[in-house]
């Protein structure tokens, strides 16, 4: 029987955490999109610095954010002006018959529907007289209000909601209500199993894959997923799987080994790094097309970091070596520029050096820009520092 493996990667990870992860009109694969004339007379504005102390965001179609500070409260909060209103504050655990520890719970991470109508949170909490947390995800309508607990579980705090924003799906083995000695309260052994939540009419069910996914295009709901049923180090064959429905979208063989996804390219491709053959363990990095297309990038290392509005991409290209995953420091220069994804050509853009000294990733981080966030809005370009949570706005 054939095994899929899903690998651990970013995003996570909320959905602006994820690179590429902004619209953008997405070509066919027999046509390659056109280039895109820069007739710019000034250069984007450079980043400025609108909010200090933020531990992670929602986005809604109108540019508004969802903020959930450092302290963990939440507000409303219009990046280009600054104005900030207060949202209503998520289901306290307690009235679900949790006996929590003095820290209380603390809001983790804010997901938002792509339609805006919905929002879900994770919430960390420690049932007393337990060491280690737990976390509830928690489903509201846009304005807080109608909070539903989800589910809880001990792995993975995160979900994502499909793309028609009727669902929302994640890892959650555990019911939202503890046991009468206040423990936790697993519906069956299957912890690592995945589930459906209809915001609509609270239906639940299971995903049609019952494994880890985090290799999903955060616009769609295609998942990648590759064969291992082979015991020795032959190519691996890549699948393209709508994630719910479990129905196979397309597929495409590599030469070697497949090691992960770097970046959605749009629902029918993905930039993976994979080994070069089954006798060459060193990597490489190339296009994935549903189609069966491999197309191998043939230029210095690049990184991508987000799809912006008009077609454009934000990326840096360097010459670090592919498999030196643990380079900390920023080599190169980054390009705001429109890519021709059936042959990787750069086709026109510009330089934005205004952005330098934001793409160094965290000590150890090999799955790409752990440190910073890159997330297009009406208003510009948001670019979130984890570390410190200093929210900046640039100009596109």
């Amino acid at each position: 029987m054939r095994a899929l493996l899903f690998t651990l990667a970013l995003a996570a990870c909320t959905d602006h955490a994820a690179p590429l992860d902004a619209p953008t009109p997405a070509s066919t694969p027999d046509q390659a999109p056109r280039p895109l004339a820069v007739r710019r007379t000034a250069p984007p504005s450079p980043p400025r610095l609108v909010r200090e102390h933020v531990h992670d965001f929602g986005l809604f179609p109108d540019g508004t954010l969802l903020v959930l500070d450092d302290d963990r409260t939440t507000s409303l909060f219009d990046p280009d002006t600054g104005a900030t209103r207060p949202w209503r504050q998520p289901l306290q655990l307690t009235t679900l018959g949790w006996r929590i520890d003095e820290f209380g719970q603390r809001p983790e991470a804010v997901t938002i529907s792509p339609d805006g109508r919905w929002v879900a949170l994770t919430i960390a909490f420690t049932p007393r007289g337990e060491r280690s947390s737990n976390y509830a995800f928690v489903v509201t309508r846009s304005d807080g209000s109608d909070p539903r607990c989800v589910g809880v579980t001990h792995y993975s705090p995160s979900v994502t909601f499909t793309v028609d924003s009727t669902r929302v799906v994640g890892n959650w083995p555990a019911a939202c209500k503890p046991t009468p000695r206040g423990r936790i309260r697993f519906r069956e052994p299957n912890a690592w199993r995945q589930r459906w939540f209809d915001v609509r009419d609270g239906a639940r069910g299971d995903a049609a894959l019952h494994d880890l996914f985090p290799e999903k295009d955060p616009r769609s709901d295609t998942a990648l997923v590759w064969n291992i049923d082979n015991e020795h180090d032959g190519p691996d064959t890549i699948e393209f799987i709508d994630f719910v429905t479990g129905a196979e979208l397309g597929r495409a063989t590599l030469p070697g080994r497949f090691h992960r996804v770097l970046a959605w390219i749009q629902p029918d491709a993905a930039y993976v790094l994979h080994d070069r053959g089954t006798d060459d363990p060193s990597t490489t990095r190339s296009v994935v097309f549903a189609d069966g297309r491999v197309i191998p990038d043939l230029a210095p290392r690049r990184t991508f970091y987000t799809h912006l509005p008009n077609g454009e991409v934000l990326f840096n290209e360097h010459a670090v070596p592919p498999n030196d995953s643990y380079h900390p420091e920023e080599v190169g220069r980054l390009h705001q520029a429109r890519i021709d994804w059936q042959t990787l050509t750069v086709l026109d853009g510009i330089p934005r050096d205004d952005l330098a000294g934001r793409t160094r990733r965290m000590s150890y981080g090999p799955l790409g820009p752990l440190h910073y966030t890159w997330t297009p809005t009406p208003a510009g370009l948001l670019i979130h520092a984890h570390r410190d949570g200093r929210l900046e706005l640039a100009g596109l």
